[in-house]
């Protein structure tokens, strides 16, 4: 019974298809068929491809627990996909699942690739190198970071680190690109932790404070780049501090206002205001003008003891020590032009 009405329906068929009628419009129905065709291909192929303004280097969040029409939503509003209809028909036909997180779009993508990428989780986050020179502030490190940091916010860093001057410590960091400002100030926070432990025992052993040292160490930083000259310049400000000498350091104005030694006016000086002016007011700065290298806080640490108060550099890095203010200036006059 049943091979008979298969034989039925398979001759009505036959008879259908090539019945002077359908032989007549065949090639008609042929090219309408045929034009369907092509245009769902090209309707397909530019509902897929990348919009015009694909945001390059955008990270995209997928929160978790969210539906693949809510996803193509959030796709859709960030110029990632163009149709979010097509997009969620793939993902279900395709991928069934989708996986939250960050992603990172380098580059223009098709809605097929980043079907894909959110299906398997292929974030595209990869650590950034960033280096942090010694001797950085918190303003500098911060302009860093912005460069580099896709999600990093200048002015949380700086609210967060008020208190962290000269504590995080200057080094080659690996960072992905969504890392947060916590993320970041932790990594360097704890670094410099890590990296003062060996010396640990001679800082508790220390008559100044870890403050007082990480201070002294970051003006030693920017005093002197050869590790004999800062345990020689450590010596000559300790000197100082002995004897309730002002410090008169010229590197605190580039701290306070960016200037170094030639720009540092008389005004600037006598400026009683600026709490960072070491020729008015005696001891060391009221916090870090820096985050010191390891270098400086050994020099700090274990300075050079010498008869030493002052001292001056030439132009090709060379350091000159006195003992006396008659001698500084013989060698200011013979050294300096």
């Amino acid at each position: 019974m049943f091979n008979y009405r298969l034989k039925l329906i398979w001759e009505r068929a036959y008879g259908f298809f090539h019945s002077p009628m359908i032989k007549t419009y065949l090639p008609i129905i042929s090219g309408v068929l045929y034009l369907v065709m092509i245009f769902t291909i090209v309707f397909v192929y530019l509902q897929t491809a990348p919009p015009e303004q694909f945001p390059k280097e955008s990270l995209i969040t997928i929160p978790s627990g969210i539906t693949i029409k809510d996803a193509g939503s959030i796709l859709k509003a960030n110029n990632i996909i163009k149709n979010e209809t097509l997009f969620e028909l793939w993902m279900n036909i395709r991928y069934d699942n989708i996986k939250a997180g960050d992603y990172l779009f380098k580059s223009k993508e098709s809605m097929w690739s980043v079907a894909r990428r959110l299906a398997v989780g292929a974030h595209g986050l990869t650590p950034v190198k960033i280096t942090i020179k010694e001797g950085a502030t918190r303003k500098e490190m911060a302009d860093v970071f912005a460069g580099k940091l896709l999600r990093f916010n200048k002015d949380k860093f700086l609210l967060m680190t008020i208190n962290k001057e000269g504590y995080l410590f200057p080094d080659t960091y690996y960072f992905l690109p969504n890392a947060n400002e916590r993320q970041i100030i932790d990594a360097m926070y704890n670094n410099f932790l890590k990296k003062i432990e060996p010396f640990k025992e001679d800082i508790d052993k220390n008559s100044m404070s870890l403050h007082d040292i990480v201070t002294l160490a970051s003006l030693v930083e920017r005093e002197a780049h050869k590790y004999d000259d800062r345990r020689k310049i450590a010596g000559v400000l300790l000197n100082r501090l002995a004897i309730d000498m002002p410090l008169q350091v010229d590197v605190t104005w580039f701290y306070t206002d960016n200037k170094g030694t030639p720009g540092i006016t008389i005004a600037d000086l006598k400026d009683k205001n600026n709490p960072y002016n070491t020729y008015i007011h005696k001891g060391l700065p009221p916090s870090p003008i820096g985050s010191p290298s390891l270098s400086a806080i050994k020099a700090v640490l274990y300075p050079e003891k010498n008869d030493f108060l002052f001292y001056l550099a030439d132009s090709k890095g060379n350091t000159y020590f006195s003992k006396t203010y008659k001698e500084h200036l013989y060698k200011r006059r013979k050294y300096i032009r």
